[in-house]
């Protein structure tokens, strides 16, 4: 159990972290689609989708880069935190498994520990 807990402890604080990083970049991103929404007809008018589209995409880089680093933490705190849970219950099963075949309890009582 304190094992789970450090895990949701370290998951919890870099996650709140990356979204305050994150969303200072996908604010800016908003802020440049919701301009160019605006006025669309002078960046028809003057070609500049593709000016548009940079600095859009620009914006993005940052928050992208974040997300990944979330995904890698976020999947390896949660991995950990399974291992820890099911590598009890194969602890439980190995070592009542070895109490049955030595005779010491039955198989009712292996479940009842191990559930």
């Amino acid at each position: 159990v304190p094992a789970l807990i450090v895990a949701g402890i370290i998951s919890n604080r870099y996650m709140y972290g990356v979204a305050k990083k994150r969303g200072t970049g996908t604010d800016a991103s908003g802020q440049v689609a919701a301009e160019s929404i605006s006025a669309c007809r002078t960046v028809f008018a003057f070609n500049l989708q593709a000016i548009q589209i940079e600095r859009y995409t620009h914006f993005l880089d940052g928050p992208a880069k974040h997300s990944g680093k979330k995904a890698v933490v976020f999947g390896l705190s949660f991995g950990f935190s399974q291992f820890i849970i099911f590598g009890a219950f194969a602890l439980s099963f190995w070592y009542g498994g070895r109490l049955l075949h030595e005779g010491e309890i039955g198989f009712a009582n292996v479940l009842k520990c191990s559930f």
